[in-house]
Order: C-alpha cells, then sequence, then structure tokens
C-alpha cells in the first residue's frame, strides 16, 4: 500500500495533465508519420554543378578576355625606347652611317658592336657599301646575312642634284613561306605587312602552338580581308609542327592560355576529369558541357590525350 501510494503521490497525473500527455503524443506521432512518408512525396533537386562553376566564372572570364585585347593592341606599337633582343628584334633598312646606338640595339646588334660602330664614325670613319659593315668586330656573318637586304647605303650628293643618292634597295619577294618556322626577317617581306604586324602574328602563333591553315590569319588582331588576300598565296602551314596540350596532364593556367580555351571551359575540364578520370578521344570533350562544336572543331589541332 505504502509503495501505490508512494507512486501516486510522485507519479500521479490529475485530469487536465493526463489530456495534456494525450495531445503530445499524438503530435509525436503526426510528425513521425509526416517524416516517414516525406521522401517518397517530396521532389529530388538536382544540381548542375559544371553550370554553375560556368556562371560563377563568366564575370572572371570577361575580365581576362579584355586584358587580353588590351595587351594586343598596346602591342600595335613599335616602341624605339624598349629593349630589343637579338631573337625578338624587327629587321627594317638602315643607313650604318647615320644609325644610332638606340636603333642599332632594336635591329640586335650586340652592345659591343654598336660601340665599336659609334666610335668608328666619331673618328670620321664611313661605310662606302655593304661588305664594309661586316669588318666591325664581333658582328658575325650569319648576323649580316639577314642585315644584308636592309642596309641602305646614302651616296653623296652629286653636283646639281638636291636630293641624296642612295644604293638601290629592292624588296625581295620571297618565295612561298613556312608560317610556322618562319622568323620575323621573313615575315617582314610579305607584302603589306610592316614591323608592327609582324611581331603580332609571332606572337599569336606562339599562343595557338602553330597555325594548322592559313586562315586562322584572319584572327590575328588588325587583319583586314585585303591584308589576308595580299599573302594567303605566299604562305603554307605544317601542321605536324604544332605544339599540342595533353587535357589528361595539363593544368588550368596552361590551358587558359590557349586562344581556343577560356577560363570557363578549361575550368569545366580539368573538373571533369577529376570526378570522371582520364579522356580517352576528342569526343569524350563533348560530355564537358561547356565546349560547342565549332570550338570542338578548331581545338582537335591542339588536343592529345
Amino acid at each position: 500500500m505504502k509503495l501505490i501510494e508512494f507512486l501516486h503521490k510522485y507519479f500521479g497525473f490529475n485530469k487536465k495533465e493526463r489530456n495534456g500527455i494525450i495531445a503530445l503524443c499524438g503530435l509525436l506521432i503526426v510528425l513521425i508519420l509526416v517524416r516517414v512518408f516525406l521522401p517518397s512525396t517530396s521532389t529530388e533537386v538536382k544540381i548542375d554543378f559544371v553550370k554553375l562553376d560556368t556562371l560563377a566564372v563568366q564575370q572572371k572570364e570577361k575580365i581576362e578576355e579584355k586584358k587580353y585585347y588590351s595587351s594586343e593592341r598596346k602591342d600595335t606599337t613599335f616602341s624605339s625606347h624598349k629593349n630589343t633582343s637579338v631573337k625578338e628584334a624587327i629587321l627594317s633598312p638602315f643607313d650604318p652611317n647615320t644609325i644610332s646606338a638606340e636603333e642599332a640595339a632594336q635591329l640586335g646588334f650586340p652592345t659591343k658592336t654598336v660601340n665599336i660602330l659609334i666610335n668608328f664614325r666619331s673618328k670620321g670613319g664611313k661605310f662606302k657599301n655593304k661588305e664594309d659593315l661586316k669588318k666591325l668586330y664581333g658582328l658575325k656573318e650569319e648576323f649580316y646575312k639577314k642585315l644584308e637586304p636592309f642596309i641602305l647605303i646614302q651616296y653623296e650628293v652629286k653636283k646639281g642634284t638636291t636630293k641624296p643618292q642612295y644604293e638601290p634597295y629592292v624588296k625581295k619577294q620571297p618565295s612561298i613561306i613556312e608560317l610556322n618556322t618562319a622568323d620575323s626577317s621573313q615575315l617582314v617581306y610579305l607584302p603589306m605587312i610592316g614591323p608592327g604586324f609582324t611581331k603580332r602574328i609571332l606572337k599569336y602563333r606562339n599562343a595557338l602552338g602553330g597555325f594548322y591553315k592559313v586562315e586562322q590569319l584572319k584572327e590575328v588582331y588588325g587583319m583586314v580581308d585585303s591584308t589576308y588576300n595580299a599573302i594567303k598565296d605566299k604562305i603554307t602551314v605544317s601542321p605536324n609542327l604544332l605544339k599540342k596540350i595533353n587535357v589528361n596532364v595539363a593544368g588550368l593556367d596552361e590551358m587558359k592560355k590557349h586562344p581556343y580555351i577560356n577560363y570557363a571551359i578549361a575550368n569545366s575540364i580539368v573538373n571533369y576529369r577529376n570526378k570522371h578520370g582520364l579522356y580517352k578521344n576528342i569526343d569524350d570533350l563533348k560530355e564537358v558541357g561547356t565546349i560547342n562544336d565549332a570550338t570542338l572543331e578548331k581545338l582537335k589541332a591542339y588536343i592529345s590525350f
């Protein structure tokens, strides 16, 4: 009896409390049933992470493209104050009797040879013909051969004339030029192609990894139909000289430098590769989702697996 009294005293409930407990239990049962049946009636939400990646980087892509074209425009101006190495030198006609030290350096003359040339002239020395330039100490035969077509010697003014006489300068008409191996001294001979255009062609060639067809010259900044039509028959390309990108190895930074691969495409290629494994062929790139057929067609020549 004492046990019953004890339980009733400390664990007993009045009518109001019992009704509250019953209501609470009912509510719990309803919540449990809702939780059990909710997954079968709700709609599963699928997230396309590739599209999200694309949207997330579109703004950055636009900024990078603006920077790229901005640098292309800056390159159209040939600065006479810029230090130029022999490999980057843009050759143009010059007179060794009047050329300045800075101009000689831009043509690719070694510093020591430039000093010798200036000292020679300061002591009254003159170059009477092209071959005299060979006498300059440090001027290599190979470099002279590149310079020779551009050497323009001014002769003394004859009596009764007012204009200085020059050694005839004839711009050589080149044979067919292989675009993937040509240097600046070859390209500058092409019709309507000056030093600035030559530099842009070489820069775009390096960015692409080489040309696989002549028509790609139309993609060079500033190339108009009249210029292209004037040079297209004087150029050929060798696709086997192309530098290719291995999409199973290359990283984001390497791929996005290619003119045909923007940041969004490069990012998607890397993400898809990380999730699904290595690519086997060009058709696998269609699964990435950010490469349209036109871009994929252009990329075929530059992709390896």
